[in-house]
Order: C-alpha cells, then structure tokens, then sequence
C-alpha cells in the first residue's frame, strides 16, 4: 500500500483528490523549467513511477516561474509541483517561497546542483531531486517526503455542532488569545472556539504540537531555532519570533526537543 498522494489543499483532511463515494483519485502535478527538454525527461519519469500508479496524474508544465504563480494566484491547485532551482529569468528558491506565501502544495526542487540542500532545507518540508534520476529514485523521496509531513491524526474540533479537521502538518503555530485558539496555516487562518492550549498540546505532543509559552504552540516541523527568549519557526516564507518560555523550555532544551522529534519522525531524509 503505497502513502496518499502529496500535497493536502490547507481545508482538507487528507493528501488526496478525491471524489467521495467512488474510486476515482486525481493528482495534479505541475512541473517548471525553463528547459523543455529537461520538461520531457521529468514528465517521463513522474508518468512511470509507482507513487501515482493508481492516481491517474495529470501534468501541466510550465516554463515560466511567473505563469505558475499567476495559476496558483487565480485559485488553480496543485498536489505537487517540481521546480527547477536555475531557470531563465527566474529563482526557483524564490518561487518557492513565493507560493509557500498562498498553498500548501508539496514541492520538490529538481537539480544537479546539491549545494542548494541548506536553503532548500530552510524551506521545509521542500525536497530534493538530484539530476541524474530514475522513476525508482523519485518513488524513494515520495515516500521520504509523505513520512516528513505526515501526521498520525488531524487536528479535530468543533464549530457549530460540525465537525472540524486540520491536518497536523499544515499547521505551523497556534495561538491563544480572548477566548478562542487560532491556527495559523501557511495559507490562512482558522479560528477553533473552546479548545484550551492544554489540551491541543496533550492531544497532539506526539505529532509535534509543542507548547512553548502559555499562550502559544509551535509545531516542531517549522522549527528554525531559538534564542534566549524566542522559538524561531518558518513561516510565508520568514522567520517568525514566537514568545518562549521557560515554564516550558529554554532554548536549549527547545532545540533538544526538536531534534529528538526530527530523528523520530523525518529520519535521515
């Protein structure tokens, strides 16, 4: 059984397209390069991995960063998209953070150029495909990449009656304040009435919701570092201060925590 596919839409409860009461799963892939020919041997090799076998993917490619942020501005969705890091007139680290600012969509830099791995590894959970590959070794960072941002149960609440879901790895922080929590995604804001901080950080320690001041929860996914009184975490494309305290942890011990949690759940990829 192969991990759902890449890329939940921040409102979903899942990785998947799909239609309910049916078989059917779509995934939309969106590839960029400004080389076409480096278009054609990915395409190949995205159509003949087994990650998608049962997904029936369809591809749109583009060879211009700007024409796929102007998709993604107008509401068109991808599951994944793959991003060339060298292009012609463009960045594509910071097409990245660019669309990081307004989707959840999984993404996955393709490169030969390995000595972008630390700002790639700032714009978590974004992976790597390193030139030259195989289907093989794209099917092998799928399913790294569905382990990285995998949680084991949404986040679930109630708003009027109906029941609510957020999946854990869109969540970058929480915050309490005049009687409601809002969690904060990197696309929106949600706003969960009557769910004390207490309780969320119980409930969902495990999947990396860590409390780290009373009125605040990082997840541990986002992390970036600490200081002395903050805990640094990424968030639209910056590093945000959040208040750390230490009823809940130093600095030291936050980046202790962290790391503990990274080897658990991430492994060495």
């Amino acid at each position: 059984m192969l991990p759902a596919a890449l890329g939940a839409p921040a409102s979903g409860e899942g990785k998947l397209n799909m239609r309910e009461g049916t078989a059917v799963v779509k995934t939309y892939i969106a590839m960029c390069d400004s080389d076409q020919s480096q278009l054609d041997t990915l395409e190949l090799c995205v159509l003949g991995c087994n990650y998608w076998r049962d997904q029936n993917p369809t591809v749109t490619r583009f060879t211009s960063a700007d024409e796929l942020l102007e998709k993604i501005a107008v509401g068109v969705e991808f599951s994944c998209i793959f991003l060339a890091i060298q292009m012609i007139g463009s960045d594509g680290i910071e097409t990245c953070r660019g669309i990081q600012k307004v989707s959840d969509a999984s993404i996955i830099f393709v490169s030969s150029h390995v000595e972008y791995q630390s700002e790639i590894d700032e714009l978590f959970p974004a992976m790597l495909l390193s030139r030259p590959y195989t289907s093989e070794n794209l099917d092998n960072l799928l399913i790294a990449y569905a382990a990285r941002i995998a949680g084991k149960h949404p986040l679930t609440y109630l708003l009027k009656g109906e029941v609510k879901k957020i999946p854990i790895s869109a969540i970058v922080y929480l915050q309490a304040s005049k009687g409601c929590v809002t969690a904060y995604l990197r696309g929106r804001e949600i706003r969960i009435f009557d769910v004390p901080l207490a309780q969320i950080s119980r409930d969902y320690a495990e999947q990396g919701l860590f409390r780290c001041h009373r009125s605040f929860i990082i997840n541990l996914r986002y992390y970036a570092g600490s200081t002395y009184k903050n805990a640094q975490i990424r968030f639209r494309g910056e590093i945000l201060q959040i208040p750390l305290s230490r009823k809940f942890a130093s600095g030291d011990a936050l980046r202790g925590i962290h790391r503990d949690f990274s080897g658990k759940s991430f492994g060495a990829g």
